[in-house]
């Protein structure tokens, strides 16, 4: 990823998190969000590569700009334990972060800031669906959204009980 994709990546990044009230639960939903987002039209997040991830669309580049941004002070990681050798990380928009967000606007895409409150209430569940039948539907050249989210549940079976908010999600983006 050139320095300048990894700029425009960071600019959605912080972009997605303000828009989230400036706090951001959970790398699955970071994640799953940019995908979205990306799928949508957003430039930020068009060059991003994604792969498929266990728990869906997963980017390594997007992972490692949101490194870089802890690293800078733009984004403060909150880590908190549970359970066994599990921990749910939190992200925060820092003031520098806020300060360089203002400072590089120009050509931001405003439906971040539109959608990403849809993003930060829905349950993560249904954003690694949402995301799944997207990333299968187009990678795997299945052409009917129907045939998609069976094979999405399919591969997801603890995802199945969020089938119809995953779809109303597509719905709602134009997806």
């Amino acid at each position: 990823m050139s320095s300048i994709q990894r700029g425009s990546a960071l600019r959605g990044l912080l972009a997605m998190v303000a828009a989230m009230g400036g706090r951001l639960e959970s790398r699955i939903r970071l994640q799953k969000s940019a995908y979205l987002l990306k799928r949508v039209g957003v430039d930020d997040f068009r060059t991003t590569p994604f792969k498929y991830h266990h728990y869906g669309p997963y980017s390594r580049a997007l992972s490692d700009t949101l490194q870089e941004a802890i690293a800078s002070d733009l984004l403060k990681e909150n880590r908190a334990e549970y359970g066994d050798e599990q921990s749910k990380y939190t992200y925060e928009l820092t003031e520098p972060g806020r300060a360089w967000l203002e400072e590089n606007t120009d050509g931001s895409d405003p439906r971040v800031e539109q959608l990403a409150p849809l993003f930060r209430d829905e349950l993560w569940r249904v954003l690694e669906l949402a995301a799944t039948v997207l990333f299968v539907e187009r990678d795997e050249s299945i052409g009917d959204r129907a045939r998609a989210i069976d094979r999405a549940v399919a591969l997801k079976p603890a995802c199945a009980e969020h089938r119809a908010a995953a779809e109303g999600l597509l719905r709602r983006l134009g997806l």
